[in-house]
């Protein structure tokens, strides 16, 4: 692949986001792109999945349908859901790749204008979208060797109120999450679990995130509570009582079986399990205790 030369790209110059927004014939329009971008979008496959094109004024992110591996985890899931299967364990993964690109583009823009922290869609082909840049993920920010773990409780607050505006993630794991400097910004938002009931996708999203944090639960054991009882600062009482209630569901013998054949490590994955059910008991409690 031949990459955009970014070199001579100057971003438009207005005082405000505002004034540079009216300034497109639309939201977020093409002028504002870095020259080449559509042409890398118009090429054959196979194309990497992510990747960045940036020079030293702009950043943007292009986003492809391209198949990032095999699909493990959700081909086993889907391969042993039943039809007494909770909605909450089942799979929300959507195999055809380009259909799940255009999934996450309408669901990018509704949140978008309903004025939730996502990426702009800058651009859009059948095969590819350019997303404006948020930041840098989660993931990265607690690699770091002075990590700031208050950054996976203001995750905790992000999920409770998107869930609040009666909305979801899908895959809120530490990866899925990006840091601009002064918000939680929510990205990867390729799942489709419409088909769940609300309390079923509130309570997936709130696991997942605890559940992303495993690998840090050494250096902080109480991470995961901490998460969710962050949740529970913008989440309604009526929500978190509903939540803590299905959390019954997870702690059944098929939860375990999905949950311990979902990766390549049974016995690791069945520690990261109960260390997940734990935290999400005891954080959703914490707001359920007589003050």
């Amino acid at each position: 692949m031949v990459w955009p030369d970014m070199s001579a790209y100057t971003p438009p110059t207005h005082k405000t986001e505002a004034d540079r927004l009216a300034s497109l014939q639309g939201p977020w329009g093409q002028s504002y792109l870095p020259p080449g971008v559509m042409a890398v979008l118009r090429m054959p496959p196979p194309w990497p999945r992510t990747f960045a094109l940036e020079n030293d004024l702009r950043k943007v992110w292009v986003k492809t349908a391209t198949q990032k591996g095999f699909p493990y985890g959700p081909t086993v899931q889907r391969r042993l859901e039943g039809a007494d299967t909770p909605g909450v364990l089942r799979c929300t993964y959507i195999f055809d790749r380009v259909a799940a690109l255009a999934f996450e583009a309408s669901r990018l823009r509704r949140l978008g204008a309903a004025g939730h922290p996502v990426p702009h869609v800058l651009a859009q082909s059948g095969t590819g979208m350019v997303l404006s840049d948020t930041g840098r993920s989660l993931w990265d920010m607690l690699r770091r060797k002075t990590p700031s773990w208050m950054l996976s409780e203001a995750a905790g607050i992000a999920l409770a109120v998107l869930h609040e505006a009666g909305e979801y993630h899908g895959q809120p794991y530490p990866k899925n999450l990006t840091w601009d400097g002064q918000r939680i910004h929510f990205i990867d938002l390729e799942d489709d679990a419409s088909a769940m009931g609300q309390t079923d996708r509130r309570l997936r999203d709130l696991w997942l995130c605890v559940h992303g944090h495993w690998p840090f639960a050494k250096a902080v054991p109480d991470l995961g509570a901490r998460i969710a009882n962050a949740y529970t600062v913008r989440a309604s009482r009526a929500g978190v009582r509903d939540m803590l209630d299905r959390t019954d569901v997870m702690d059944t013998g098929r939860a375990r079986l999905l949950h311990g054949l979902a990766g390549t490590n049974v016995n690791d994955n069945l520690r990261r399990y109960r260390w997940t059910l734990q935290s999400v008991r005891l954080g959703l409690r914490g707001r359920l205790s007589p003050l």
